[in-house]
This record gives C-alpha cells, structure tokens and sequence, in this order.
C-alpha cells in the first residue's frame, strides 16, 4: 500500500530536523502537484521514513536510497535555513531501447557495430531530462548485441548494470568523496582485458580532468558513453571545449574532441516523452569541431534529423 502511494512521489525536498517542513511532488493525471507533508498524514510519515533512510548517508554529497523497492537518487543541498535532502525517484529496471521510446533511426545508430566501436558516445540535455536512463539502456543494449566488458563509473549508481547482459559484462563503480571520475576514468582505464571490445560509461562529464580523460580514452580504443549537461545539441561541443581547455589548450581541446567524437544525442523531456536530437560523426562534421565553429554543424544537424 505504501509502494503504491510512493511510487507516485517523483521528488522531495527533506528538511533535516524539521521533516514537517518538507514537500513533495506528486504525479497526479498528467500534472505534477507539490505536498506540503505538514498538510498530509500519510505524506508526513512517507517523508519521515525515507529521512530515516538517508538520515546515515547524508555525509556524503549524493547517494542511493530505496525505501518499499522504489529508488531514488539523494542529494544534499546546505541552504542558508539549514540541511535539505534532495531526492529524485528512479526507474527500478535499465529499459530497452524500445521501452524508453527510442526512434528507429536512431535506435540503429546506436547499435551500429561502426563507427560506435569507440570514441565518444554523448547524451546531453538540461537536469532532469532522462541522460543517465538514456546512457544505461545503450550500454545495455550494445552488450546484449555485441558482448565486450564495460565499466561504469558513477556518482551514485543509478541504474541496476552489474552483471551479465547475454555474452557482455559490466562492472559498475562508484566514486567515494576522495575521488573524482577523472580518478575513477584513470583506474577503469587500466583494467580492461585484452582483446575484448571496451565500453566505458560515465556518469557524467563535469570538470575539466573527466572531460580531457574521457576524449582520451575514446581516442585510445574505447566506446566512452557519457552524459554531459548541455542546453541544445550544439552546446554539447561548447561545453566540452569549455571545460577541457581548462585542462589542456584550446587547440589540443577540440582536437581530441573532432578525433573521439563519434555521436551526440540531445533529449528533452516533456510529460514523460523524450524528444531525441542526433548528430553523427562525417567528414563534415570533424572539420567544424576542430576549428571551433560549432554553429556551422547547424545545417548538418537539420539534415541528419528530418
């Protein structure tokens, strides 16, 4: 009964010490509705019970929590009125390509055995838009088709990868708060086993180091699936400029970029439904991202996705 109702509960806000200040949204029709627990029982106790839960994992910035087998991912936020845990429902089980609702068109480049035998496979789009489910379920799938040994490297885990998936492994890992994920890249890095096709899925691309160590690796032999917060398709390029060259010149940036660069997806969510924006890599593509102007693949984008 309390699965039921939870399940509903896409977020909450929980205020550490005043659990009776905290909110929910709640899933109600097509509309979400914030809660305000103070003003509903059964939402009172379903907020102190999922505190109880994090209440010991709240040293740490982000973190997993599931409460009558529903997940979610927590975050902690130290506001000015004090600790707020952050947490966002999600999904029990890594979809299908069907099952997330991927076009056809695009479905068959994402399984296509090349040129997606390495390089840089980028998932991008604002908080919230469905990235790391997106990022799971073509990992998935590429081990089912393929087999290889993948590696995850996250924080948290999201996503139930570890295991078997027809003749493909993967390992997942999560990064403790003394590590970054370029640390967590480097180390996954020296643990492939020879011969075998190398997945390797980050979490997400946030800094400088995790941006340059992951072109690096899809440079030097191995799919690199990652996320990366980008606005629209072309931010994506900006963004990885943007971080990398901070790292490395602005040169060597966009030339290990235009080398790794195989494919981008760019989605936004609306009422539940992912709106997919693609863009391949082509002898005409490369040139623009080497040399920076990003704008000119505008013409290639609308191609690409009539």
């Amino acid at each position: 009964m309390f699965r039921d109702e939870l399940i509903d509960y896409t977020d909450w806000y929980l205020r550490a010490g005043h659990i009776s200040e905290s909110h929910g949204c709640r899933v109600e029709g097509d509309k979400h509705i914030k809660i305000r627990v103070s003003e509903c029982e059964r939402a009172l106790f379903l907020a102190q019970s999922l505190y109880d839960v994090c209440h010991s994992l709240i040293d740490n910035e982000d973190f997993r929590v599931e409460l009558y087998g529903v997940y979610f991912r927590g975050h902690v936020i130290h506001s000015v009125s004090g600790t707020i845990i952050t947490l966002r429902q999600m999904n029990p089980k890594v979809m299908s390509l069907d099952e997330l609702g991927m076009p056809e068109k695009i479905k068959r480049k994402v399984l296509a055995k090349s040129p997606l035998k390495n390089g840089l496979l980028l998932v991008g789009g604002a908080q919230g838009q469905g990235k790391s489910t997106t990022v799971a379920s073509i990992l998935k799938a590429r081990l089912e088709a393929y087999g290889g040994h993948a590696l995850t490297v996250e924080n948290p885990i999201e996503m139930p990868l570890d295991g078997w998936h027809s003749e493909g492994i993967c390992i997942q890992t999560q990064i403790d708060s003394h590590m970054s994920f370029a640390d967590g890249v480097r180390g996954a890095m020296r643990s492939y086993p020879v011969g075998q096709q190398g997945i390797l899925m980050i979490g997400e691309i946030r800094d400088a180091e995790t941006a340059t160590e992951a072109c690096v690796a899809a440079v030097n032999g191995l799919l690199v699936i990652a996320t990366i917060h980008a606005n629209n398709p072309l931010d994506i390029f900006y963004r990885m400029e943007s971080l990398a060259k901070s790292q490395i010149s602005p040169d060597e940036a966009r030339s290990l970029v235009s080398a790794g660069f195989r494919m981008l997806i760019h989605q936004e969510m609306f009422r539940g439904k992912v709106t997919m924006t693609t863009l391949n890599t082509s002898s005409s593509v490369v040139p623009h991202i080497k040399s920076g102007r990003y704008e000119r693949l505008s013409t290639e984008l609308c191609s690409q996705n009539l």
